[in-house]
């Protein structure tokens, strides 16, 4: 998925998972191994899959703690609240079971995300975006243009407040060489002398004239169509500018 997105291998699973809005790999692999289970539980007896199956179960029955498949399921059904299922042996509905336990597998993994990203430091720009406003991902067709703006999102780059967070250096002290105040997103965007001449070209100007965080996140998440391209342009030739400029000095 990192690979897809084009941003380092370094940037936060939890965020690239939001980012793109899809299921775990864990998820699809617990609903797999809960939906076969539904299958074999209704097996006739004489069946050999029920009678390994069967064999699993009373080995876990009769020796409390030991690990096989059994137990495996178990595991996965009490611990996202569906252990009267594993107790009884039984669902009353195979379809509304696996309903409910898909939802609720994506509900816990949601709120899992949620909590790793609330976790992160609140100079962080992905803490203020809406993690639903994902439209570039789809509107813009150019590849190039729409890692930039990924890039931008999950600050999977090589600004002084990333770079100096790989370099121990402190918040305070990751400043811009050419304007010598912090340099993040917001600057880069907004502020920067760089980049004046690209600004101007590709940034709406209410958005950099009396900059204000509110304007500058309402441009990252809310843009469509020419104005989305033209942010994808801006961030896309300001980080291989800078890769040139600041980087390789």
């Amino acid at each position: 998925l990192k690979n897809i997105l084009g941003v380092k291998k370094s940037t936060p699973t939890y965020m690239v998972y939001k980012e793109i809005g899809v299921e775990s790999l864990s998820n699809i692999r617990c609903l797999r191994i809960i939906k076969y289970w539904l299958k074999v539980i209704t097996l006739e007896q004489t069946s050999p899959v029920k009678k390994i199956y069967d064999t699993l179960l009373s080995d876990y029955n009769n020796n409390n703690g030991i690990n096989n498949w059994a137990s495996g399921v178990r595991d996965v059904l009490f611990s996202n609240g569906f252990g009267y299922a594993w107790t009884h042996q039984n669902v009353p509905n195979v379809n509304k079971f696996i309903s409910e336990f898909k939802l609720r597998l994506k509900d816990i993994f949601n709120q899992k995300c949620n909590n790793e990203i609330s976790k992160l430091s609140i100079n962080r720009i992905y803490k203020s975006l809406d993690y639903d406003s994902r439209n570039y991902l789809v509107e813009i067709r150019k590849t190039h243009l729409r890692i930039a703006i990924t890039k931008l999102r999950l600050s999977s780059h090589a600004l002084m407040n990333e770079r100096g967070r790989w370099m121990n250096v402190d918040y305070h002290l990751r400043l811009c060489e050419s304007c010598n105040v912090l340099e993040d997103e917001f600057h880069i965007v907004n502020v920067c002398s760089r980049y004046i001449t690209l600004r101007k070209k590709y940034i709406p100007y209410k958005v950099y004239n009396k900059p204000s965080m509110a304007k500058f996140i309402d441009l990252i998440d809310n843009s469509t169509g020419l104005k989305l391209k033209k942010l994808g342009i801006f961030c896309h030739k300001v980080f291989s500018n800078y890769s040139k400029e600041v980087l390789l000095q």
